[in-house]
């Protein structure tokens, strides 16, 4: 889960979101996510929350375009994620939750004057999870940083938001950081879906809740449906695009 940014309004030909959209959205992936979870036998399930879930107020931009201030978007998406993450817990064996903090949580609207990445409204979403989750529910954060490692099986996963991180750098970003080369590196941030393999290293990209937006019509002339990966480790890897427009 990455680049929800509840609270965020778009309008146009090709998208229209508000925060009733995103609780609509939110619901359609959870119920896709049960049926993917029952196809395929799906006993453990690991919920990455990789960042940007809040739009924030990090440009004069977000600030006008928003349907609500910083601290109730943190309230209310944190209450999303319990809905959804309480709603797959039944349906497997094991869960665990890990996150990340994005760009668009940040306390000011300039990076240069941001002293610690830990002023971050997404600072919270863990703590408001830690309230409101069952005890049973492991939790792994980054603690304050835009990345993560952790395991899946046998298998080594970093998770970054992606404001930090390339597709063709982050390979050597975690290894220099961790010592070690990962199995997978999970990045959102970029608002489209890709799953490229160098050397049998996957560089995942989430796609993005939110959907088109102004930013990306003008900056990048991309227009890509609102979706969300989910990835499932069997025989062959399966990974999936889970549309929610």
């Amino acid at each position: 889960l990455s680049d929800w940014h509840y609270g965020a309004v778009c309008d146009s030909q090709w998208n229209f979101y508000d925060t009733d959209i995103a609780q609509e959205r939110v619901k359609e992936l959870t119920q896709k996510v049960q049926r993917y979870v029952l196809d395929f036998g799906i006993t453990d399930l690991t919920v990455e929350i990789n960042g940007d879930m809040i739009e924030g107020l990090i440009n004069l931009g977000s600030k006008v375009a928003s349907e609500e201030s910083a601290v109730e978007q943190v309230v209310h998406v944190s209450q999303l994620l319990t809905q959804c993450i309480m709603s797959l817990k039944s349906y497997v064996q094991s869960l665990k939750v890990v996150t990340t903090l994005g760009n668009h949580g940040r306390l000011t609207t300039s990076k240069k004057e941001q002293f610690d990445e830990r002023e971050n409204f997404e600072m919270l979403i863990p703590e408001f999870l830690r309230l409101s989750l069952h005890h049973d529910i492991p939790m792994i954060t980054s603690q304050g940083l835009d990345f993560v490692k952790y395991n899946i099986g046998d298998k080594t996963i970093c998770l970054s938001h992606g404001h930090h991180d390339k597709i063709n750098s982050a390979i050597e970003n975690m290894a220099r950081v961790y010592k070690i080369v990962p199995d997978e590196i999970h990045l959102g941030h970029y608002h489209h879906m890709s799953d490229v393999n160098e050397s049998n290293i996957h560089i995942v990209v989430n796609g993005s809740l939110k959907g088109v937006d102004d930013y990306g019509l003008k900056a990048t002339r991309s227009i890509t449906a609102p979706s969300q990966n989910l990835i499932i480790y069997n025989a062959d890897r399966t990974l999936v695009e889970i549309i929610v427009d």
